[in-house]
């Protein structure tokens, strides 16, 4: 859509054809994993969130998006590099999805933090966030536009004030 000309800006990973986009860093978020209380899973208490180790998941319930998504390969790669294969017992498309069916107990979501942040999401009685311990999985987010088109000063105030937003929203996690 920002290359037809549909949007003028995308938040989302920087693009890394800088000469059709500029990306405009906005800040980095973890990518959490939402596991009911059901599970029983071993953890110990951080700082801001409970840490796991990836092994401590084999044989566990995930709830994946699909793999052309970036938490669906997120997913698969920590999985993949802990050793085994996610147990997949459902895979949905949308983050909203994966979160409710978390919350019903039926198995192990990745949750953006500020996906937890925005829906008031951080205490839960029938789940609780986990931060990888031995390497947290973060993600680096960007405004990006298409170069070579006209960017109004509204548009750069825009990212100037998604930058503050953000930044806001990750310090009261």
């Amino acid at each position: 859509m920002l290359e037809a000309g549909k949007i003028d800006l995308l938040i989302d990973e920087k693009n890394q054809d800088s000469l059709q986009y500029t990306s405009v860093p906005l800040g980095s978020e973890k990518i959490l994993l939402m596991i009911p209380n059901n599970l029983n899973v071993p953890y110990e208490e951080g700082t801001t969130y409970r840490t796991i180790l990836p092994e401590d998941l084999e044989n566990q319930p995930f709830i994946l998006l699909e793999e052309h998504q970036l938490l669906g390969r997120f997913a698969r790669t920590m999985c993949g590099k802990a050793g085994f294969r996610p147990n997949i017992v459902i895979e949905c498309n949308n983050v909203e999805t994966a979160c409710a069916l978390s919350y019903a107990g039926l198995g192990i979501s990745f949750i953006p933090e500020l996906f937890i942040k925005s829906m008031n999401q951080k205490n839960s009685r029938s789940c609780g966030f986990y931060e990888r311990k031995d390497a947290p999985i973060t993600r680096n987010l960007s405004a990006i536009y298409r170069n070579g088109r006209y960017i109004s000063s509204q548009l750069l105030e825009c990212i100037e004030l998604l930058k503050e937003a953000m930044e806001d929203m990750l310090k009261d996690i």
